[in-house]
């Protein structure tokens, strides 16, 4: 069971969480494991006080008789209340510290029985900056930090917002020093180089070719099978790549490495020239076969999705919902199936464990273990950890630390101890599927080979992005860009309070948590943006049609600022530069149509058509939405009403005639008034704000009712 506490704008403040049975009921206990209480005043009210290991009383501690009082002490360590995260906020919005795991308090300040807290810097723009890299002394596990304009290790500054440089340390007791890369980028923002502090791990000679598909890639890593860095043992050039395509298909990469069975595994082994092709696909651009990993078949079903892999007379098959959600992987050489319930993960008929949003929960030896995450700027599980104390005073374990290359593939030769079961989430926070040597990881959508730095499917939507190869990895710069799922590149806004979730489709790659009353108009401006289908008959036959839906410039400005304001919170999970530079919605407006001379019904394959509907069915804009508030009041008192409504809220749109609508500066003027005079009175609220929306709502009806344009009605009244 999980609690959540808010602040006055709807930001997570804390969660907590118990686990129970079905005698649980609403509420956890208020002891947290490892909490002692110690009594020394009179107890004069009915109570129960709870703890985990220990109570004590002291000199001074006694109950006041009394007919109607009930006190009641006990250890219980069952429902005990672990703190996941208590946030703190800057002034700005911005996630500035967090404290995770161990007791809460009931305030941030009181929660003093945290296992780590996890502190944050942001540059002048709202980037994230550094994590850890502060000087707290609260025994940080993890440190990292990001430079763009100001490196600190010898890179190039860099001003458009990618990165130059990325720097960390743990406190893991093989190695504790600070390590660092230096990133090299081509014109166009791919990556081309990675360099770091020990040359051990470099990336480099990377290169495109004009479809933007990875041509060519040298990396530094292991040549045996234990590498040692500490002793300067197993290290040489790991990859020496060569990639051969035919269009965007990948069809043979030739490994030039004299050890070449470590990283990616070339089937022509070390020197042997590799003259044939590693690679086929069938009819809807999937790999089917795979020579390097020994994969001789693929299967899909109707999604894309590999329903059996086959490796000779073995194989993995993969069970789906209708939907595409994976729910059983089995292995038959092993006969293993894993169950997979909506995050909860079994081995056959035993819970492995299932996640919250700074871990997961082990089911270890009949027990519940807490484990925690630290992350870096995108995502990634850089290292993970648990309190393995017997008292009330933590005693924290590491329990496994990931470092990786660009694109993925992970670091050998230090820090590579795992303490307890090996969690098989940590690029992206994706599962790894290393069974019979796939090495792949499933996002859901597609399966990304991370020694290749692609995709093993083209992208579903493809056609959305046409100047991009179907089969490249976040834009070729995967130290600045992340994929959620390998599908489309929208915003998905989630309800913190439900899980519930709703895509916007605006072009940008992320994932937002809002409140409530937010999510309901994130659901509106889906409802207006986003594709539809429909069906219509062409020559007597009737065939699927996607409506794109080309919104009014009010609408299209109205979801830009919902999503600016509502972005701005999320800033410690993705360097913001990517959204403030690069990534504004990309919402297709009723302008830009009219500009590009609108376009005919395009049929994709026979099957189904894109219909902008102003023009290809002839359809003419009559109707569109309004502010009822108009824009150029809003900006003006913008300061004053920001608090009290939104400019694109579901309440200040109304339908208009475009006819009737036209310009209007006397219903601005109008309005103009009506909101001076909320402020002159003292009297302006998100009350009386609602109430004069709903009388402005009447007069327009009343002024489309009497025959007149919009502009001409309000002139009486100024």
């Amino acid at each position: 069971m999980d609690n959540f506490a808010y602040d006055h704008v709807g930001r997570l403040l804390s969660q907590t969480q118990c686990i129970g049975d079905a005698t649980l009921g609403e509420n956890c206990n208020s002891a947290t494991t490892d909490t002692s209480l110690v009594f020394s005043t009179q107890v004069t009210g009915s109570r129960t006080d709870i703890a985990a290991s220990s109570i004590i009383l002291r000199p001074g501690f006694h109950v006041v008789a009394a007919p109607s009082l009930s006190y009641t002490a006990k250890i219980d360590t069952q429902f005990a209340q672990e703190l996941i995260v208590y946030n703190d906020y800057d002034e700005l919005g911005q996630l500035v510290r967090k404290k995770v795991g161990g007791t809460s308090g009931t305030t941030f300040a009181t929660t003093t029985g945290n296992l780590q807290t996890v502190d944050y810097a942001y540059n002048i723009r709202g980037w994230l900056k550094n994590i850890n890299q502060d000087a707290v002394a609260d025994n940080d596990l993890f440190n990292f930090g990001i430079a763009y304009n100001e490196p600190q290790n010898g890179g190039t500054a860099l001003y458009n917002g990618n990165i130059s440089e990325t720097s960390w340390r743990t406190a893991n007791s093989d190695d504790s020093s600070q390590k660092h890369y230096r990133y090299s980028y081509d014109a166009l923002n791919r990556i081309t180089s990675a360099t770091d502090n020990t040359s051990k791990f470099n990336v480099s000679n990377m290169a495109y070719d004009k479809n933007g598909n990875i041509a060519t890639l040298r990396r530094e890593g292991w040549t045996n099978a234990n590498p040692s860095l500490a002793n300067n043992t197993g290290f040489g050039t790991m990859d020496d790549l060569s990639y051969s395509y035919t269009g965007n298909q990948l069809m043979k990469v030739a490994d030039a490495a004299t050890i070449d069975q470590y990283g990616f595994r070339d089937d022509a082994v070390n020197t042997i020239a590799d003259s044939t092709d590693d690679y086929l696909y069938d009819q809807n651009g999937n790999m089917v076969r795979d020579d390097n990993k020994e994969i001789t078949n693929i299967e899909y079903n109707h999604l894309n999705l590999p329903e059996q892999v086959s490796f000779g007379s073995n194989n993995i098959q993969y069970v789906y919902s209708a939907h595409g959600a994976k729910l059983k992987k089995t292995v038959s050489t092993t006969g293993t199936e894993t169950l997979y319930a909506n995050g909860y993960i079994y081995e056959g008929s035993t819970l492995q464990f299932f996640p919250h949003p700074e871990g997961y929960v082990s089911f270890e030896n009949g027990n519940y273990e807490y484990v925690y995450h630290y992350k870096d700027h995108l995502g990634n599980i850089r290292l993970s950890y648990k309190d393995i104390s017997t008292s009330s005073t933590p005693n924290l374990e590491i329990q496994e630390e990931n470092n990786y290359y660009p694109f993925g593939l992970q670091h050998k030769g230090y820090n590579n101890v795992v303490n307890g079961t090996e969690h098989k989430y940590k690029y992206q926070n994706k599962e790894i599927q290393e069974e019979l040597g796939l090495n792949w990881y499933d996002f859901g959508a597609r399966n990304f080979d991370q020694a290749l730095g692609r995709w093993m499917n083209p992208d579903a939507l493809a056609e959305d992005y046409s100047s991009y190869s179907p089969y490249n990895y976040a834009l070729n710069n995967p130290i600045f860009f992340f994929d959620p799922d390998g599908n489309s590149v929208d915003t998905i806004y989630e309800n913190i309070n439900t899980g519930e979730s709703v895509e916007v489709e605006d072009g940008i790659d992320k994932t937002i948590k809002v409140n409530d009353s937010d999510f309901q108009e994130a659901k509106f401006f889906a409802n207006e943006i986003n594709e539809s289908t429909t069906t219509i008959t062409i020559g007597g036959k009737e065939i699927e049609a996607k409506v794109i839906n080309y919104v009014s410039d009010d609408i299209a400005d109205a979801y830009t600022e919902f999503y600016n304001d509502h972005n701005s919170y999320d800033g410690f999970s993705l360097a913001n530069a990517s959204d403030y530079l690069f990534n504004s919605p990309k919402i297709k407006r009723q302008s830009d149509l009219v500009m590009s001379g609108g376009g005919a019904m395009d049929l994709i394959g026979g099957k189904k058509a894109i219909i902008p509907i102003s023009r290809a069915l002839g359809i003419t804009a009559k109707v569109q939405k309004h502010h009822i508030i108009p824009k150029a009041i809003y900006k003006q008192y913008k300061s004053l009403l920001k608090p009290f409504m939104k400019l694109g809220g579901g309440f200040n749109l109304k339908k208009l005639p475009t006819p009737f609508h036209g310009n209007h500066p006397q219903y601005n003027k109008y309005v103009g008034k009506q909101i001076q005079g909320l402020i002159n009175s003292g009297n302006l609220n998100s009350g009386s704000l609602g109430k004069l929306q709903k009388t402005l709502n009447s007069q327009l009806n009343k002024a489309y009712d009497s025959g007149m344009k919009l502009n001409d009605y309000f002139r009486q009244f100024n």
